[in-house]
Order: structure tokens, then sequence, then C-alpha cells
């Protein structure tokens, strides 16, 4: 407790009684030499933040000079004197011819102690007067360094008895030879992170732990208390570690006065407080390394030291992702990267996490991809079916040091998608609903829309809000600026290729099902068929693709109508070869076993997780996406490798400028491979550039069979993607997987595993009508619908078959009981010309059936006749469209493109206002309720 009065400030102890007087209070709370934000009439220590290639100017250097020098002749009662001017004359001359002057030792040691002096939040710096001064600015080597820093602590420790003391090294010159010390004291306790993310020793030591252990220092038998070693660098050249001499280091063991038992806990501190990362700025001339000690307080050990969260006591916090295409994944091990020096921060995919485990964080951080329209990624899906059943049994988080874990969800998407950002909002409600305190509302990042710098004001945004959360207030601005700090040794990027020592012969089947966590499967390709002109490019596609696919195990694939068949497709054989001209360091041998390599976020080098081992040639195959375009983090690396100095600059603007960015890749649509070859200069590592591109995704399609309709095949509908860029003056562009598939023929097979899409099944209620809207290739699923209410009717035999699909294969025919207890269904289809329309004939044969009642056609590009689309034709056929809705609970499928779907969801509002006499609001509402009774139901894709 302090209490002001003219003499200065009573510091009263409590525990004593004793009182003493701060005389310098005032001097530090008015204005002073100090106050100036680049002038100080004395000197000062200040934290490193001037750029290392900072060369003060010689102005500046004679302003502070001259106020220094008139402090310190001031202070020696000659101000004015011959002396004074003869040393300002001399001063002046040296900073003119050099740009710099020497300090006497006497002006060295008056700066050192006004500079503590001047220390106003240093409980010492009463003891000014007594600072003893070494003068080691006469070192040339780090080993000298070291030498002189030895000497210090033995001065300073002095038995136990501390002394105050200050070495000064060489001073700034050119802004580029600094002598530094990179420790932040002379002494201090290494922090090591553990397999399992706890921390060993003092939290806040952890990055700079890691620095020394890269740098090559070991410690066998690790402890909670092993002394770091000094780091030093001498006039800018590569850091040298330099171990201290164990008996010249005191530690004090710590116990308690009337707690025997605290003794017991084996807690120990060093003695000597000597803070080694401060600029000491002393008459205009700057000294990067100049180490000082007082003596610690018992409080700041047993308060802060040993107490504070962010020290020997740290809060846990989870990082979780779920990710498809390994986006999600970056960015979640970026916010790790930027929590593990503040937190016990964990970071996990959410395939890898034991949901039960959720109540032990006190701080959860969700990076959550949305996959398709609305579902959760490959490796989420058992998290949320785990948060699901949680939810059910009422489960609820429990308190932690007396406060409910908090949580915050940033969540990816593409606004393209109805359910935009689905799985995030999913997360972010039920660890709401579960108990958890939201730390942050829900971020959503568009990948449409600046989705890079939404991320990077996440992060900025959460990280505050968790140092706020846990740490002392006021103090969590340093730790969120670190990573900026000119001051931080750098780390850089860096990958490489190994010879893996697995000998087993590869199965790519393996490989893919742990990379993507599916058991895929095998299918042979029995019949091919295009229709429409596939030499047409254009955005909307001239061409369908239909394959018949055999299962080899048909027990082992089973699916409803209106599922997904996850296709895996392959990079094509010429760009894999452009691809690979334009790197350098390729691994010899295309068939052997490899691993890539990368650094981890702790620096060292760590297998990368996102591919188990393979060969060369199926990693570029199989695994590496060539046809997307390439990240501003991959054009950053490519910049950093151009050597024509217009190639680095164009590449610069793309990497850092996102209107430039986005602009780019909107008209140009470029991949890796044509950049490469437009940027003929750029001379890259091949695991460098590879570790930034994405992994191939599986390419989902609906399903356009039956599997009781034809009970050893599947049959996939896809429109093939072919266009060219830059409103169709540029390259051709194709789409992977369709371009795939076209290259196939019949007897080649295909990798893929069945998905379930229970939003988009049969009714439950048979009789109910149906109907089905539908546009290009979406009409593969609602072919699936009537084959598999062919079937339930009884209506089909061999001869229907073999009309159909002619003689590809005998197939099985399971028999059924004819019934007629079926709803009506409606078609409304839309195409672009009728040559380009799929299964004519088989619709013709389904109304003849009476399988389908009626079919309704549009064609938007049809010679000689004005554009239709599917729209046209519900709002045509409104009256009937409205009565099944409104009175005879029909069912409303969609498949096919978001525009679409958008145009048909405004006409059926519009239909069921003007047939139901409703306003807007009302038609609105009765919508909602279609949707919510889960009689409105879509299967969209694309943004077009």
């Amino acid at each position: 407790m302090w209490l002001e009065d003219r003499r200065g400030v009573e510091l009263r102890n409590h525990t004593t009684g004793e009182v003493s007087v701060d005389k310098l209070f005032h001097e530090t709370i008015c204005e002073g030499p100090c106050s100036g934000e680049e002038v100080c009439v004395g000197s000062r220590m200040v934290p490193r933040q001037v750029p290392a290639n900072y060369k003060r100017p010689k102005d500046k250097i004679l302003q502070q000079a001259k106020e220094f020098l008139d402090g310190y002749f001031r202070a020696s009662k000659k101000f004015a004197s011959e002396e004074h001017i003869v040393r300002l004359l001399q001063v002046h001359k040296d900073i003119e011819n050099h740009g710099k002057y020497d300090l006497t030792y006497d002006e060295l040691v008056h700066g050192c102690g006004m500079a503590w002096r001047n220390a106003p939040r240093c409980v010492a710096r009463v003891q000014w007067q007594s600072l003893k001064v070494f003068d080691a600015r006469h070192v040339q080597t780090a080993q000298e360094m070291f030498d002189s820093l030895v000497e210090h602590i033995k001065y300073a420790t002095n038995q136990g008895r501390l002394r105050s003391v200050i070495t000064v090294f060489p001073p700034r010159t050119d802004g580029q030879l600094d002598f530094r010390i990179w420790n932040s004291q002379l002494i201090s306790y290494a922090g090591y992170r553990n397999p399992d993310g706890t921390i060993q020793g003092d939290p806040s030591n952890v990055q700079f732990t890691e620095l020394c252990l890269s740098l090559g220092w070991d410690r066998q038998e690790r402890t909670q208390f092993d002394i770091l070693p000094l780091v030093l660098q001498a006039k800018g050249l590569a850091p040298q570690v330099f171990l201290l001499p164990d008996d010249i280091v005191l530690q004090v063991p710590l116990v308690h006065p009337s707690l025997p038992w605290f003794g017991e806990l084996g807690l120990r501190w060093y003695a000597l407080p000597a803070v080694a990362n401060m600029l000491f700025d002393c008459g205009g001339i700057q000294f990067p390394a100049a180490p000082f000690n007082g003596w610690y307080m018992s409080t700041e050990i047993g308060s802060r030291d040993l107490c504070d969260p962010q020290r020997y006591n740290r809060p846990k916090v989870v990082v979780l992702f779920a990710s498809q295409s390994g986006r999600a994944e970056n960015f979640a091990t970026k916010a790790f990267v930027k929590f593990k020096s503040l937190f016990q921060a964990n970071l996990y995919c959410m395939a890898d996490f034991d949901t039960k485990k959720l109540q032990d964080q006190q701080a959860i951080i969700v990076v959550a991809s949305t996959f398709g329209d609305g579902e959760a990624p490959n490796n989420g899906e058992e998290f949320k079916t785990n948060l699901i059943k949680m939810h059910k049994e009422n489960f609820k988080f429990r308190h932690i040091n007396n406060q409910l874990p908090c949580f915050a969800v940033l969540g990816l998407g593409s606004t393209s998608y109805h359910q935009f950002c689905a799985f995030g909002k999913f997360v972010d409600v039920t660890f709401k609903e579960l108990g958890g305190t939201r730390l942050l509302p829900l971020a959503c990042a568009d990948e449409l829309n600046n989705q890079e710098k939404t991320v990077q004001t996440w992060l900025s945004d959460i990280t505050t809000a968790l140092c706020k959360q846990f740490l002392i207030e006021g103090n969590y601005n340093n730790f969120i600026n670190e990573e900026s700090s000119a001051d931080q040794p750098s780390v850089h990027f860096s990958a490489r290729f190994i010879t893996s020592s697995q000998e087993e012969k590869e199965d790519v089947l393996h490989v893919l099902s742990s990379v993507h966590q599916k058991e895929v499967s095998l299918v042979r390709i029995s019949g091919k068929t295009l229709i429409g002109d596939p030499a047409r490019p254009n955005r909307d596609g001239h061409a369908t693709i239909l394959l018949q696919l055999n299962t080899l195990n048909p027990e082992t694939l089973k699916y409803k109508p209106g599922d997904h068949l996850a296709v895996f497709p392959r990079n094509n054989r010429d760009m894999m070869q452009r691809f690979v001209l334009r790197l350098r360091n390729c691994p010899a041998s295309k068939s052997a076993t490899i691993q890539l390599q990368v650094q981890g976020p702790n620096g060292n080098r760590e297998n990368w997780k996102r591919i188990p081992p393979c060969s060369f040639d199926n990693l570029l195959a199989r695994f590496i996406d060539l046809t997307s375009p390439p990240s501003q983090t991959t054009l950053r690396l490519m910049a950093s490798t151009a050597i024509d100095q217009k190639d680095k600059m164009r590449l610069e603007i793309l990497a850092e400028d996102l209107a430039a960015y986005q602009k780019w890749v909107s008209s140009v649509n470029p991949n890796i491979v044509d950049v490469l070859e437009d940027f003929l200069s750029v001379d890259v590592d091949a695991a460098a550039l590879i570790s930034t591109l994405p992994i191939i995704q599986p390419r989902f399609y609906s399903i356009s069979s039956s599997a009781v309709f034809a009970p050893t095949e599947i049959h996939l509908t896809a429109s093939l993607v072919r266009y060219r860029t830059e409103a169709d003056k540029g390259r051709l562009f194709h789409g992977l997987c369709t371009s795939y598939l076209e290259q196939t023929n019949r007897g080649d097979f295909i990798i893929c595993y069945f998905k379930s899409n229970p939003s988009f099944h049969l009714p439950p209620y048979p009789l109910k009508p149906i109907i089905c809207i539908a546009a290009g290739s979406g009409i593969a699923p609602l072919r699936g619908f009537w084959q598999q209410r062919h079937f339930e009717k009884g209506a089909f035999h061999h001869t229907f078959i073999s009309k159909l699909w002619g003689n590809f294969s005998k197939r099985p025919v399971q028999q059924h009981q004819s019934t007629n207890q079926y709803g009506a269904i409606y078609m409304y289809y839309g195409c672009r010309e009728k040559t380009s329309q799929p299964f004519r004939n088989e619709l013709d044969t389904m109304m003849q059936h009476k399988v389908i009642t009626k079919t309704f056609v549009a064609f938007s590009r049809e010679t000689a006749k004005p554009k239709e689309y599917v729209q046209d034709l519900l709002w045509k056929d409104g009256a009937r469209v409205s009565t099944q809705i409104l009175n005879e609970g029909a069912y409303v499928y969609i498949c096919g493109k978001t525009a679409m779907a958008t145009q048909v969801e405004e006409t059926i509002i519009r239909i069921i206002r003007q047939y139901g006499e409703m306003n807007h609001d009302e038609a609105e509402m009765v919508f909602r309720n279609l949707k919510a009774g889960g009689r409105y139901k879509t299967d969209i894709f694309g943004s077009k």
C-alpha cells in the first residue's frame, strides 16, 4: 500500500509495520527527460523493439548526446565548465566524422545509473547509486562475451549476498553487426514440451528451449528445473551455445515457515534475476547487449513465477479440427502454434480425440469445415455422432477451477451451398447446450469471400480472448505480439523426402483408406456411354457420361437410392510429367517408397501426417491435387525462389494482395502446373512445394440406380466439366474427376466408397405423392427413385431390363410381389437441348408402366425455341403443385446446382402464396415448415 505526501510515497509493510519512502515517485509521474518518444536526456533500458538493421541518424545522436552530457556535467557540478564545452565539441566532431562517439567509463557509469533510476516499474531502483558497471565494450567474440557473463554472475551472486551489476557489451554500429544475448535472463529454467502436449519445466521458456535444442544443446535427464544455456551472438555472426558451470548458479530450495509439507514439493528457484533481453540506450548510443540484475522479491517468485497461469501453472487448451481438404487442419495448426507458448495446448484431429476428455479442458478451440451440403467431413463424423449422443443423454460440462470450459468455433465453408458452415454451427450450438462458455461468437470463413483474412482476424481475436480469460490483466498483449517482435529468432520452412523403411508391397487401397479414414473398394467398369457433344467446351456442360460399375463384392457395397458414390480420381499422366519437369530435388526413383517430412509446429522435422509412405509416382497420381489454383502460401514460396525480378514481383503481388489473387483465380482458374510454366524463373524444391499443395479429395456423385433393380451394379451419371477460362479466351480447363472418368475404358477399375445420404431417401410413406425437380446430371438420384419404385410395384421383367440396358451382362432379378399402394410421381426436368437429355427412353417406359405419372421437360438452348427452365415448368403447373404440397402432403425432391435450387425455392414460395391465397410472410412460414418436416429435400452441388 502507498500513501502520498510531500516527501514522496510511503510504502507500508502491513506484516512488520515498517514504512519506507519512495522519493523518486514524483519524478516518474511528471514530465521528465524520458517523456519524449525519441529523445531521452538521460539514459534508459527498453525492450529490444528496434529493427535489427536500424541505424540511428546523426542528428538524433547529436541531440541525445548533448542532452545526456548536459545531465552528466550538471550531476558532477561542472555544467558549462571548460571541460563540459571541450567534451561537447569533441563528441560533435566524432559524430559528424564517424556517425558515432565513445562514452568514457565515467559517463557509462553515470548512464547506467540513470537508466536504472528512470525505470518506474523496478522496485529496486532506489539502490541505483550502488550499481556496479562492468565495461565489456572491448570484447570481440562470443567466447569473450561468455567469459564476461560468468564473471558478472559470480560477482553479482556473491555467495548469496547479491550485488547489483550491469555488463555493457559493444554498441550498435551499422545495425547489422550487433552483439546479442538471446536469453531473456542470464539464468532461467528450461521448458520441455512432452509428446502428450504437457509441459515439463517453465512453460514461458518452451519456445526458447526448443531453439536451444535445435542449436545442439541436449539434456539427457530432464527435470522441472534445468538451467538453460546461454545463446550468444557476436558481430552478427551465427549464435553459439554456452553451458553455465553448475558451481556459479545459486539455487534456493523453497520451504514454508509453518507448512513442513511445502518443502517436500521439491520446488526451488535461482537467486539471481539478471535481465538480458533489453536494449540500453544512453546518450544516443544503443547497446543491444547489456544484462543487469537487481534481486528478487519473494512475492515475485511465489505469486508470479510459480503461480501465474502462463508459467508453471498453465490452463489446458485443446485445438480440434475436422478437415476434408486439409485447409481446416492448416488453420488449426496456425492456431496451435500461436497458443503453444501461452498455454498447455494440444492439437487433435476430431477422429483422434476422445469426446469424454472434453470436460477435462479449460478451453476448446474448434476449426471445422463443412462438407457438401451441410455435412461433417469424414474425420468429423464420429465426433458429431458422439456430440449428438452426449446431448441426448443430458451430458453437461463440469467446472474446472470454479469455471466451466470455454470454447470458440471457426467454421469453414462456401456460401455457394445452402447449408453454409453447417457443421461449425452445429458444434457451436451443441457446446453451448452442453454448458460451455462461449469465448467468441461463431466465426464463419467463406472460401468465396476473403477466407484467409477472416481466419487471420479470428486468430487474433481468439488469442486476445484466451489471454483475457486466463492471464493476468494487462499482460496478454506482450504475448499476442510476441511473434512479430523483430528480436525473435526466425524459423524457416523446410521439407524433404526420405526413403521409407517400409519394405512391404505398396497397397494403394490401404493408403487411400488411411488418408481418408474410409474403407475403399474397387469396382470394374462394365459399360460406358456418352450423351451429347464432349468436344464443345462450356461451363454448363454439353456432355453427360453414364457408367455401369460392377461390384466385386456386393455384400460390402450396399446403398439406397439417393446415396452417393465417392470416386477417387487420379491426375493426368501428361500433367504429372509437366509438373516434375519444373521441380528440383525430385526423388530419383519413382517407384521406391518415400516419406515426406516437414517442419512441425515445434520446429522439428516430422513425417507429413496427411499422407503415409508411398511411391513418388502414386504421390503425384493419387494424392497431390495438381488441378486446383495454388494458394497464396504456395505463391509466396514460389516467389521466394524466383530468379527473374518480374516473376518475383508478380508472384509477391498475388501472394500478398488478396483482391488481386481472387480476381486472378476467378478469371484464369490456374492450376499449379500452369503457374510453374508461366513463371519459368521459379526454381522450387519438390518437397517444399508439394507440402503446400492440397490433397486430392474424392468426388461425390449421386448414384443413378437402385440396388434391388441392378444388385451387382452401380450406375453413375455425371456432366463433363470442360470450359475455357478468361471469358472463353483462355486455357481449356478440365474437371479432374470427370476427365479421369472420360478417359477410362470398359474393364478398368475405379476406387470408390459409398456415402449414405439419409436426408435424400424416398419418403417413409409410399402413398404420398412425390414432386421430383432436377436439371442436368441432377436427374441421377431421381433415376434411382423410379427404379426402386418400379421394383416395389413389381412391374418389370427380364425383357424390360434388356430393353433398357442391352446386353452388358445378365442380371439376376429379385422377385417382388406387385402392389399399387403408391403415390403419384411428377417429374420436372431441365437440360440444354433434346439431344443432351439422358434417359429419354427410360422415362417414356416408366410412364408407360405408370411408375411415373407425368414428365415435364424444359430446354434452355433448343434451336429456334425460347429458353425455358425447370422453374418455368413448375410455375405453369402451379395449381397442381400447390394442391399436392398444401393438401396431399407431397414430398419435394430437388437435385442440381445451387442457382437452380435457389430459383426453384423462390418459385415454390410464389406458388404457395398465389394458390394458397397467402401473403409473402405466410407463404415463407409454410415453406419453412415444409423443410422442417422433412418434406422438402435437396441434393445440391456446385455454385452455378
